[in-house]
């Protein structure tokens, strides 16, 4: 992957990794930097933002839009990171 520094955590969601325990701290530092790599290296993905979503970091992407609903309203794509299943 890159070697491009993966952006500055936001003092919210760093709060929330803060309440992780060590070992899935490490794990979420890991799999965020993952995350920006496959997004820098893929053009179609597109840039990547991080909020809390059900009170979980979660990244999201406007211009990948990968469910469409019978409405046709689109749902954007949404990687969360829960500590709870690794």
């Amino acid at each position: 992957m890159s070697s491009a520094i993966t952006p500055t955590l936001s003092a919210e969601l760093n709060e929330v990794r803060m309440s992780y325990p060590q070992w899935a701290q490490t794990k979420f530092v890991h799999l965020r930097g993952l995350v920006f790599d496959v997004a820098r290296a893929d053009p179609r993905i597109g840039e990547v933002h991080e909020a809390l979503r059900w009170n979980e970091p979660a990244c999201l992407t406007q211009k990948t839009k990968v469910w469409h609903y019978p409405s046709g309203r689109m749902v954007i794509a949404l990687t969360r990171y829960n500590w709870r299943v690794f």
